[in-house]
This record gives C-alpha cells, sequence and structure tokens, in this order.
C-alpha cells in the first residue's frame, strides 16, 4: 500500500472532458427542443453514455473517457464532436459551440411562455428540481466544459480544491465564450456565468478543512433545500461525487478542439502543481470568498482583454491586465507540463488570446464583420468532418440582426477576411494535426494564409474540428516559453513515455471494463499504476466507468 499520502504524484495524472452543447434548427437558426432526437441518432454512433441529455431539450452533452495524453484527448474530441454533429444533422439541427445561443432563447421554458421556447427535458429529477426552484429553472439551456483531473482520494480532491481556488477567475476568463444571448450582445465575455450563477450553490467552493469538513457542508446544503441532492453542489471546482477525480467547471464550451485541448491542459497542470503543493505541506493562499466572488464575476465581465484581480502571482490582489497574468500562469505551470507537444499546444493557445482576445471576443469580430447573427451562428456550428451538410437555402429565412440590416456579405467576414488563428508562431507537434499534416505550413515563414472561398464559406478554424488554424507569420514575436520554466520527473509522465497519434473519428476508446485495469490516480493508493501511454496501450477508458457511474438513489445524475 501506498503510504506516502495526499498529493503523491507518482502515478499518471489522467484527464477527461464533458461539453454540453446547443441544438438550433437548421433552416430558422434558433434553438429547437429535440434533445431526444439528436440522442437517438447519436446511438448509431455513440455508446449512451457518450452523448447524454440536458435540463433542456435544446441541449446534449458528450462525455469523453479517460485519457493520459492530450494527444488521446484530441482524438477523443474530435470524434464526440464529429458523432454529434452528425447525429443534429440527422434531426435537421446546427450543433453549436457557444455558451448562449446569440439567437432566441434556449430554455428551459415555463407554462406561460411562447411555444418555441425549448421545454424542460422530461425526466424525473428535473421534473422535481422544476418544482422546487420553480421560475429559476428557465434559461438554465447553457453550455460549459468540464475537465475532470484524476486523484487517489477524496481527502487529495478537497486538498486540491482548496489550491484551486485563487486559479479560478483566470481559468473562466481564458474560455469565455458567451457574449450574446437571445439576440443581444450583453456586454459581458461570459453572460453563461451570470445566468448559472443564479442557482444557490453556483460559484467559488468555501476553503473545506478535511473530507468530513466537505461533506457536512454538502448536507447541509442539502438539508437546506439549496440543493436538490450533492450533485446539485454546482461549486466551479469540487470532488467529483461518483468518480476519483477533481472536476473544474468554470468555462464555457469552446469553439474548437484546439481550443479545448489546451484548456484542459492548463487545468490538469494547475491540478498537478496543488497535488505537489499538498504533498509538501503548503497551505493554499488565503483569498476571501467575496473577494474571489468577485473576481470571477470581473472574469465574466472582461474576459481576456480586460484587467482582472490578480490572486496568483503572490502579492496582495491588485487589477491586473489578463495577459499580463497568463505570463504568470506561463511561469507558474511550466514544470508541470513535461511534455513538449503538450507544452506547444498551450503556448499557441496563450499566444493566441493575447495576440487576438479570447473566444467572445471572436464572436464580437464575426458579428462586426457581418452584421447578422446567423452568420455568428455558422461561425460556431460544428460539423462531421466525414460530412459537410449544405448551407440552408430556406428562400423564407430571414437573418436575425442587431442592426438594421438585410445585407448579406458575399462571404461570412467580408472580402480580405484573415482566418483566425492558433498561434502567431511556433510549431505544432505532428501528432496533434494529423499525420498528413505538413507542420510547416503551421508555422513556416512566409506562409499565407488562404481567404474565405467565396458565398457560403464557413471558416475551416471553427467548423472542421479535425483542423488545426494556422499560426500567423509574426517572426518578431517573442514569448516566454514553459520550456524556460523548469523540468518535471519522469514520475508525472511514466518511464519510457511516448504519445501516440489519436486513431480519428471513427476510434471507439478502450473501456475500463476491457482493459482490467484502473490507473493509480482512478483507484487510489494501493493500486499498481500503469502508465498509459507506450506501444499497444490506449488509455481511453469506458465514460460510464469514469464520468456516468451509475447513480445511487440518494445521488441522482446531476443537471449539468
Amino acid at each position: 500500500m501506498d503510504s506516502s499520502g495526499p498529493g503523491d504524484l507518482r502515478e499518471t495524472v489522467t484527464l477527461g472532458v464533458e461539453e454540453e452543447f446547443l441544438l438550433l434548427d437548421r433552416k430558422a437558426y434558433r434553438p429547437v427542443g429535440r434533445g431526444s432526437q439528436v440522442l437517438e441518432a447519436g446511438r448509431r454512433r455513440l455508446r449512451p453514455e457518450q452523448l447524454v441529455p440536458e435540463i433542456s431539450q435544446a441541449m446534449v452533452e458528450t462525455v469523453s473517457g479517460v485519457c493520459g495524453t492530450g494527444d488521446q484527448l484530441r482524438g477523443e474530441l474530435v470524434r464526440l464532436r464529429g458523432a454529434a454533429a452528425w447525429a443534429a444533422g440527422e434531426a435537421e439541427c446546427l450543433l453549436l459551440a457557444s455558451g448562449t445561443s446569440p439567437i432566441g432563447r434556449t430554455g428551459p421554458g415555463g407554462e406561460d411562455d411562447p411555444p418555441e421556447v425549448p421545454p424542460l427535458r422530461e425526466q424525473p429529477r428535473y421534473r422535481r428540481i422544476l418544482e422546487r426552484f420553480g421560475p429559476l429553472v428557465r434559461d438554465q439551456g447553457v453550455c460549459s466544459c468540464h475537465v475532470h483531473v484524476g486523484v487517489p482520494d477524496v481527502a487529495t480532491a478537497v486538498a486540491v480544491v482548496n489550491h484551486l481556488r485563487p486559479w479560478l477567475p483566470l481559468l473562466l476568463a481564458l474560455t469565455a465564450n458567451s457574449p450574446y444571448w437571445n439576440g443581444a450582445d450583453t456586454g459581458y465575455a461570459s453572460w453563461r456565468t451570470m445566468l448559472w450563477r443564479r442557482w444557490p450553490t453556483a460559484g467559488p467552493p468555501p476553503v473545506l478543512r478535511s473530507a468530513e469538513h466537505y461533506e457536512e457542508v454538502v448536507r447541509s446544503l442539502v438539508a437546506s433545500g439549496a440543493a436538490l441532492d450533492p450533485g446539485m453542489v454546482y461549486w466551479y471546482a469540487r470532488p467529483s461525487r461518483h468518480v476519483p477525480t477533481v472536476e473544474v467547471r468554470v468555462a464555457d464550451v469552446l469553439p474548437t478542439v484546439a481550443e479545448t485541448v489546451a484548456y484542459a491542459l492548463v487545468v490538469r497542470a494547475v491540478v498537478v502543481r496543488a497535488r505537489a503543493a499538498v504533498r509538501a505541506g503548503v497551505l493554499p493562499p488565503r483569498v476571501e470568498q467575496d473577494v474571489l466572488v468577485a473576481a470571477c464575476w470581473q472574469a465574466a465581465h472582461e474576459g481576456v482583454t480586460g484587467a482582472l484581480l490578480d490572486l496568483i502571482g503572490g502579492s496582495a490582489p491588485a487589477a491586473t491586465p489578463v495577459v499580463r497574468q497568463m505570463e504568470t500562469a506561463r511561469r507558474l505551470l511550466g514544470p508541470h507540463l513535461p511534455d513538449p507537444g503538450e507544452r506547444a499546444l498551450v503556448n499557441a493557445w496563450l499566444d493566441r488570446l493575447a495576440d487576438e482576445g479570447g473566444a467572445a471576443d471572436r464572436q464580437r469580430a464575426v458579428h462586426r464583420g457581418t452584421g447578422r447573427l446567423d452568420g455568428l451562428v455558422d461561425h460556431l456550428t460544428l460539423t462531421d468532418p466525414d460530412h459537410t451538410p449544405e448551407t440552408p437555402t430556406d428562400p423564407g429565412h430571414v437573418p436575425e440582426t442587431l442592426a438594421d440590416s438585410g445585407h448579406a456579405p458575399e462571404a461570412l467576414a467580408g472580402p480580405g477576411h484573415v482566418p483566425e488563428t492558433v498561434a502567431d508562431s511556433g510549431h505544432v507537434p505532428e501528432a496533434l494535426t494529423g499525420p498528413d499534416h505538413a507542420p510547416e505550413a503551421l508555422a513556416g515563414p512566409g506562409h499565407a494564409a488562404e481567404t474565405p472561398a467565396g458565398p457560403g464559406h464557413a471558416p475551416e478554424t471553427l467548423t472542421d474540428p479535425d483542423h488545426t488554424p494556422e499560426t500567423p507569420a509574426n517572426p518578431g514575436h517573442a514569448r516566454e516559453t514553459l520550456a524556460d520554466s523548469g523540468h518535471v520527473p519522469e514520475a508525472l509522465a511514466g518511464p519510457g513515455h511516448a504519445a501516440e497519434t489519436p486513431a480519428g473519428p471513427g476510434h471507439v476508446p478502450e473501456t475500463l471494463a476491457d482493459s482490467g485495469h484502473v490507473p493509480e490516480a482512478l483507484a487510489g493508493p494501493g493500486h499498481a499504476p500503469e502508465t498509459p501511454a507506450g506501444p499497444g496501450h490506449a488509455p481511453g477508458a469506458d465514460c460510464a466507468s469514469f464520468f456516468r457511474s451509475a447513480p445511487s438513489a440518494s445521488e441522482p445524475e446531476e443537471t449539468s
């Protein structure tokens, strides 16, 4: 038995992702309650636990398997997003990667709402939530991204969450992707956060003294009626109730696979750093709860282009530009991103955020370029990489706009549009782009990005989940890299670790039941760790075993 206590880092640290998506009618470009039809179609390509319902009938959620590397997670997300987009198309829907819908309301609607507002998903637990919380349930059809990172036990999870608290505002700012709601620009980078914050238990977690204290707080919240059950404790970071992970749930769903993988790797690095601090006996930074709540509001409002209370820099909190805090994050997390390819992907994402702004800024840029909210929907729509649906041609379709404009530009962003990019310089490893993709096309000097192809063109950067966007040629750009930050012991990645290239959209991950093993990060101390990488081993695990363990009668499945 491993007696080294919470925070031991000798096992491989696993991760997985849950992503929520919106369903819009392909012709009307409005949220539509066809979640049941999409789930039924999805059974032809995904297992039931990989594509699951949500509280609104205008939503579905994908659930990845257990992954040991960024490459494996990318392969999972490409496969899941592609299959979900295909299933949506079978139900005459678009699949949107945005925290909120730019057009219309996503529901659930109330009895006095117009019939076009998508209804509550008919499920006993959702019905009980509606009976308890009433109108608060309305318009909770918002989409987030949850990252799970494996830990040995609940005690470690609780200690890690304490160390994660100061990071939550920055993680929210980096991932804000919901500036529009119901036809209007809200003025926020993440309006999803503001809608979700209405739940009485939503927000940053409190400081927890121990696993016993955590259970005591959860019991009190349930006893108060503020939570129907433990699954409704909607903290932005929490110990998972059903699997041995820390779950970070502060982010909006992101537009592309590359961004989601980079974000998940950042979260894993924050967790690994926190576990090292726990093992060393370092106390978590002291951050007052009200200050943390205020910083999260700042992050939701400003995104990456504004200033935010700096809670990770080690000094007294002061409003600091988010781009400067990103450089602090590079320095602090560098030692916990040992794989060069993963480090390059994270650096590329942070570079893009610093140079171009975040996903919310890109949404606003697209709308400025088109003057059309349905143009923004095109920008956010995911497709199956094996099949690109035709552009809707309903002659009765009238684009909905914020400005009074009936003009449809000749391309999504107008002539001369320069496609958005992931990084301004640097190499994206072959394992992240596919073996047939030429790396020099991503970073080579003198590379000329192609312009949109004319009417009806949908930018590849956001519609093809298997495509890694090109990086701009900016030879004068110089940044501190994570590689400069230090070395991580071999124990973090396993001896002889060699990242595998994902198996592609048709790959079905090996399940825990099939493989007969559970990594120590999932099973707790005492279990012999197995390194997930290496010839012939596929660490992807059955989602039902990792994320969607069958809930007991006392702990039903969560709403989100």
